[in-house]
């Protein structure tokens, strides 16, 4: 039986692709998660002061108020959802033996 062999996607040595954008390792995990905080709680008072709004009659449309919620309702199930897979991979370590 004969084989073939696979043939490579990019052609050439893989050493000669430039690296398009650089990371910059000044900023810690801590400052991104605690600035992703600050942006959904912000998030959440624009919502409330929109609601606010809403209800006295003061508000542009009903759109922008649903806008601002469901905005604000998708960043919060994302900070939730990262939460739960830190607090997994922490017990999932904390299962581990030495």
């Amino acid at each position: 039986m004969r084989t073939q062999s696979i043939t490579p996607v990019i052609k050439g040595n893989l050493g000669s692709i430039k690296q398009v954008a650089t990371v910059s390792s000044n900023v810690s995990f801590g400052d991104v998660l605690q600035e992703a905080l600050n942006k959904i709680d912000n998030d959440i008072n624009t919502s409330g002061s929109s609601f606010n709004t809403l209800a006295t009659g003061n508000s542009d449309g009903y759109h922008k108020f649903l806008l601002e919620t469901e905005k604000t309702a998708m960043n919060l199930q994302l900070t939730l959802q990262v939460r739960n897979k830190a607090i997994d991979a922490y017990n999932e370590i904390m299962r581990m033996q030495l």
